[in-house]
């Protein structure tokens, strides 16, 4: 029987196998199988040699991952029972400070309370020298009291100050109290509580006592000292054949002002006004210079605290008419002093400026556009007595200024006996108070309309002719100076025409909230 060739080798590795050597071998044992030539089996051989290991085959491809179904929702379980309340959380930190804000703009300033301190003279009658009413009667009505009496010939300024005395029921007593409507036969004034039915009367007069109101922050004080009175009017006659002179016009009360803060006021503040100058008796004998006109007072705003009072003085009074020479004009107040009275043909002398002089009054004095000093009063021109001239006029740059004009000279007669037309006041030049004097009987006229109450000068008397009154001058308002007096020709009166009065001191605050 065939046998089969030695094995090729004794060790061999997977890729010997396929080795030419091997392949033949397999070959030779396959046909030897198949031919059944194989013989019994011999004897076993002794064991060969382990193999060496055969080398590790190499990773096979991972397999890609299989797609998970998603299992289906599970029923809602029963709800839980509530928990226990938490305990509070501690207090957060504080906040940091914001940034302070911008200051913003400055809103404008609105008056809440004017205050017109003045005596009632004026109010009761032009010339007058009275600072009383008498009170006739008195109602209440819803936190508002009135008082009538007598009729006077101007109504009281609504804002006036005035104080209520000596009234049953007492209840009607007020001191320092603001008018609130007026009219020349009643007043009104602010009272929350019904006094009662009037049973007896009591009297009037101004107030004199400034009391801040509340919250107020600036309070403007406007202050003027009294007019001078105008000179009385001259006198001639027939048979000296010499012309005369009217009275020379009295100077305008001299004015200032001053800005306080309410605080540096204090509590209160005490005003004292300053009188209007007398005006001067008109001559009753050739040669005999008329009175002069007296000087105005002096006028004064004093807080309760140490900060400074204001003061300003009143004006002089003009010269008295005489045949044959001129009358001088009075010369303006001022925060300086007080004004000079002309007692001849030449003016008074004026505490700050130029005296006025036998011409026409000159304009106040006026420092950083705040004035201090009154109009000068009117002078006559010349010694015949043909020309009376005007009084000084009063600067104002400010709605709330007061302050007085010179007064007109009276009117004169030359030497045939005709009689002229006084002078004409000085204007002011503010709107507030500035109206005009009161114009004397057939004299000047005084300036300015626009409310009643206002503080220019007097005009002057007329001078009279045969047969005819001389013109009285006309008073003052507010510091104004008095008219002079107008001249007389022996006519129905053997005396020159009187003097205006000048106008009492005034004293005016706006407050500013």
């Amino acid at each position: 029987m065939s046998q089969l060739p030695p094995v090729p080798g004794q060790q061999i590795t997977q890729k010997d196998l396929l080795t030419p050597p091997w392949q033949s071998w397999f070959y030779y044992l396959q046909n030897l199988i198949n031919s059944g030539s194989l013989g019994p089996t011999g004897a076993t051989g002794p064991a060969g040699s382990t193999g060496a290991t055969g080398a590790t085959g190499a990773t096979g491809t991972t397999g890609t991952s299989g797609t998970g179904l998603t299992g289906a929702t599970g029923a809602t379980g029963a709800t839980g029972a509530a928990g226990a309340t938490g305990s509070a959380g501690a207090a957060g930190a504080t906040g940091a400070t914001g940034a302070t804000g911008a200051t913003g703009a400055t809103g404008t300033s609105t008056v809440t309370k004017l205050w017109i301190f003045s005596p009632l003279s004026y109010w009761i009658a032009p010339n007058s020298t009275a600072t009383t009413i008498s009170v006739t009667g008195a109602s209440w009505s819803g936190g508002i009291a009135t008082l009538t009496f007598g009729a006077i010939t101007t109504a009281i300024p609504v804002g006036s100050v005035i104080t209520i005395t000596g009234m049953t029921p007492s209840g009607y007593n007020a001191s320092n109290v603001l008018v609130t409507a007026s009219l020349t036969n009643q007043v009104s004034y602010a009272l929350v509580s019904n006094p009662g039915a009037f049973t007896s009367g009591g009297s009037i007069t101004n107030g004199s006592t400034y009391t801040p109101t509340a919250n107020a922050v600036i309070a403007d004080v406007w202050i003027c000292g009294g007019g001078g009175g105008g000179g009385g009017g001259g006198y001639s006659t027939v048979a000296s054949g010499s012309a005369a002179s009217g009275g020379g016009g009295g100077g305008g009360g001299g004015v200032t002002s001053h800005r306080f803060r309410v605080a540096e006021i204090g509590a209160s503040a005490t005003i004292t006004l300053g009188a209007g100058g007398s005006g001067g008796a008109g001559s009753a004998a050739i040669g005999a210079r008329a009175t002069s006109g007296g000087a105005g007072g002096q006028t004064t705003f004093t807080p309760t605290t140490s900060v400074m009072a204001i003061t300003t003085y009143g004006a002089g009074g003009g010269a008295g008419g005489v045949n044959g020479a001129a009358s001088g004009g009075g010369a303006g107040g001022s925060v300086v002093g007080i004004g000079g009275t002309s007692t001849t043909n030449l003016g008074g002398t004026a505490p700050l400026g130029a005296n006025s002089g036998a011409s026409n009054g000159i304009f106040s004095i006026s420092l950083n556009f705040i004035p201090v000093a009154g109009g000068q009063g009117g002078g006559s021109a010349n010694a015949l007595g043909t020309i009376s001239t005007t009084g000084g006029n009063i600067f104002s740059h400010n709605l709330y200024l007061v302050g007085g004009s010179g007064g007109g000279a009276g009117g004169g007669v030359d030497n045939t006996g005709t009689g002229y037309v006084g002078g004409n006041s000085g204007n002011v030049q503010g709107v507030y108070f500035a109206s005009g004097g009161a114009i004397a009987t057939n004299g000047g006229s005084a300036s300015a309309t626009s409310f009643v109450g206002g503080n220019s000068g007097g005009g002057g008397g007329g001078g009279a002719g045969v047969g005819a009154t001389p013109g009285v001058g006309g008073a003052g308002i507010a510091a104004g100076g008095g008219g002079g007096g107008g001249a007389v020709w022996q006519g129905v009166a053997s005396v020159g025409g009187q003097g205006g009065r000048g106008g009492d001191g005034l004293c005016i605050v706006v407050e500013y909230f």
